[in-house]
């Protein structure tokens, strides 16, 4: 666990951006899941499950299939007399944080492009509110109190994330707004890619490196 305990991260979304990634992989998820047993065996009164993590983890590993054990859908958090509410995370390495960044660019890009052709396709904000209301009834209290196209758009971009951007999707088609469709599968390419190619292989070599370490 020395490596995971010495890499305290700073970041908490990256964390949960981390652990969604873990869970395409299987791999990765096997991994996962030792370095969780290992911690609650070395710290068992400090572990906690925070659902923000949980079901992050929980939407990708019920497409995957893989997961068997629930540990694997927790963060560790610690609580000690200094810290009661400290949260240990997995630090990411500046060169796949320079990613993590990019990807929040793509995102932001994205969003940016997309939002003046639906503020020119819905016939009213009350008509775009009702619909994603319809789609993602947690947001229906912040969807009440947008009174404004922005307003409401703002509800709608936190709701995506790097990895999620499906409301934007759902209302790009229910609304069958044009030439937005290559815009998403621009993304939706970039993010496989990030997903596998470079945050998959990073947390295999660190997670085989940290079992390597507690066999010797």
């Amino acid at each position: 666990m020395l490596l995971i305990l010495s890499a305290v991260a700073k970041n908490h979304s990256k964390l949960c951006t981390l652990t969604s990634i873990l869970m395409k992989s299987k791999e990765a998820v096997s991994l996962a899941n030792d370095i969780i047993m290992e911690y609650e065996k070395s710290y068992p009164s400090a572990v906690t499950v925070m659902p923000s993590c949980q079901q992050a983890s929980t939407s990708t590993s019920s497409r995957s299939g893989q997961l068997q054990d629930s540990s694997s859908e927790t963060q560790v958090t610690t609580n000690t007399d200094a810290t009661p509410q400290g949260v240990v995370e997995v630090i990411v390495h500046p060169g796949y944080e320079a990613e993590f960044d990019r990807m929040a660019t793509l995102r932001g890009n994205l969003i940016h492009s997309i939002v003046p052709l639906i503020k020119a396709a819905i016939p009213s904000i009350d008509d775009l509110k009702t619909y994603v209301r319809r789609c993602r009834s947690h947001l229906e209290n912040q969807l009440d109190q947008a009174e404004t196209f922005d307003a409401v758009m703002r509800v709608i971009e936190k709701e995506c994330s790097i990895l999620n951007v499906s409301v934007l999707e759902a209302i790009v088609n229910n609304y069958s707004i044009k030439d937005v469709g290559d815009m998403i599968l621009a993304y939706q390419t970039h993010l496989n890619e990030f997903c596998e190619n470079k945050l998959t292989m990073f947390c295999d070599c660190q997670l085989k490196r940290l079992s390597s370490s507690l066999l010797t």
